[in-house]
């Protein structure tokens, strides 16, 4: 039997912040958006990068508006978990927290604003 089918395997993610997820898959957490309450498997669909946003203000999400033409935002809340949000690479490892350098390490550089 394999065990975790997976799930046991961290990938370097070339980012100098670090988390317990960073790497890893992310866990399936429950969230509350402003549709209801969803599970992140759900969200996770589209194979594109996508930045879960769990801040009070949605900070990190206004923040990512310069690869919105690459990465899918969620704004969330939960209480599976303390931070304050993730960037998931298409297949739903955790590429990092959501920074910048995350972001141009996982989509490249952001549009340039017209």
């Amino acid at each position: 039997m394999i065990a975790g089918r997976g799930a046991d395997i961290r990938y370097d993610m070339a980012v100098r912040e670090t988390h317990q997820l960073v790497g890893r898959w992310a866990p399936d957490l429950l969230l509350t958006t402003d549709n209801g309450q969803v599970r992140l498997a759900a969200l996770t669909t589209t194979a594109r990068p996508q930045l879960l946003d769990l801040t009070e203000d949605a900070s990190l999400a206004t923040a990512a508006d310069r690869w919105l033409d690459r990465v899918d935002t969620v704004t969330a809340h939960t209480q599976d978990t303390s931070t304050t949000g993730l960037l998931l690479r298409p297949d739903c490892y955790v590429a990092g927290p959501p920074t910048r350098l995350a972001l141009i390490t996982t989509t490249g550089n952001p549009c340039v604003p017209r």
